[in-house]
């Protein structure tokens, strides 16, 4: 039932994407909306699914080909998040296919995209949100060595976080999971006296 309903829905947006004028943007990125839930429905591994990760590639990698056209004629908040939400989850499902270079390569362009929006942007107070994001994700991409750094900014932010609202058990996970992170990277360098502060 639900492939069916995928199915239906598919054809109803190839057909919406047809007609619709490439200067709508608006429509555009809600068109690469809907291709990232069409492609969470078949095959995010954070959420029930269909299994069929080809053909979520193929719906994440349409959202993000959408999101790209749309940012190129403007420089709203939501056209950069479309990329980066698109480029993460398309980073996840080329892991798990085992193309690492397809993965980093996604990640690395959501960790650019987000980071250009907010140097554009130094006012949006979504752009750290969104870096620290990405950055997470990029982190696992790298090297110990050159994943230090980018730990330690992602850190920075949901440490500026906790700040601003120290009893929230969400701001408190963040900061600890991200200290724990540096943490094992110190510790896979061989560096426990900078591991172990962190811990």
């Amino acid at each position: 039932v639900r492939r069916t309903i995928v199915d239906e829905a598919l054809a109803y947006l190839e057909r919406l994407e047809r007609e619709s004028g490439a200067e709508d943007v608006t429509l555009r990125l809600e068109l690469a909306a809907a291709y990232r839930r069409i492609g969470a429905i078949l095959g995010d591994p954070q959420r029930p699914n269909l299994g069929d990760r080809d053909a979520a590639i193929a719906q994440y990698e349409r959202g993000r080909a959408l999101a790209i056209a749309a940012a190129a004629v403007t420089s709203h908040f939501d056209a950069t998040v479309s990329i980066v939400d698109a480029d993460l989850a398309l980073a996840t499902l080329y892991n798990q296919k085992k193309q690492g270079e397809l993965s980093n390569a996604r990640t690395r362009e959501a960790a650019d995209v987000a980071a250009r929006y907010a140097k554009d942007h130094p006012a949006d107070a979504g752009a750290a949100k969104l870096v620290a994001r990405a950055n997470f994700q990029l982190a696992w991409s790298l090297p110990a060595e050159q994943a230090v750094p980018v730990w330690e900014q992602t850190l920075a932010y949901y440490e500026n976080e906790l700040k601003k609202a120290p009893a929230s058990p969400e701001a408190q996970r963040n900061v600890a999971l991200i200290a724990k992170y540096l943490g094992s990277t110190f510790e896979n360098l061989q560096r426990d006296d900078l591991a172990a502060p962190q811990y």
